[in-house]
């Protein structure tokens, strides 16, 4: 899935709804495969350097930016995130949430929603 499948950011609606579906199909799949000991984990990071750049459809006025981010803000490598993940799936966990800032979104929206979005909303106003 994606941190994008909680922290609801602008401007990225078609991103945040399908990671959003693909974090509900894993935590339904989790539960039905239960019973046949098949355990399901939904991947949770913000920033980490892949080809998502280049192979994406990020909106040129984005890209650069994007691609900045991704290579000097990035807290974590492809290969940490892959390890990590493998490592949670065998502790049968459910989510991987490789980054600092990717708990803090997601305890932030988890402890109260609507402030959550509130703090969003005047952030994208102070940054758009």
């Amino acid at each position: 899935a994606s941190a994008a499948s909680y922290t609801a950011a602008p401007e990225m609606t078609a991103y945040n709804v399908t990671k959003a579906g693909v974090r509900a199909l894993s935590e339904t799949l989790s539960a039905e495969l239960r019973k046949f000991n098949i355990k399901v984990n939904v991947l949770c990071p913000t920033l980490v350097p892949t080809n998502i750049i280049k192979n994406g459809r990020i909106p040129g006025r984005y890209s650069k930016l994007a691609d900045h981010a991704l290579m000097n803000y990035a807290l974590t490598t492809s290969d940490d995130v892959a390890k990590l993940t493998l490592n949670r799936l065998d502790q049968d966990e459910l989510y991987t949430i490789p980054q600092i800032d990717a708990k803090l979104f997601w305890l932030m929206k988890r402890a109260s929603p609507s402030l959550y979005t509130k703090f969003l909303g005047t952030s994208y106003k102070l940054f758009k």
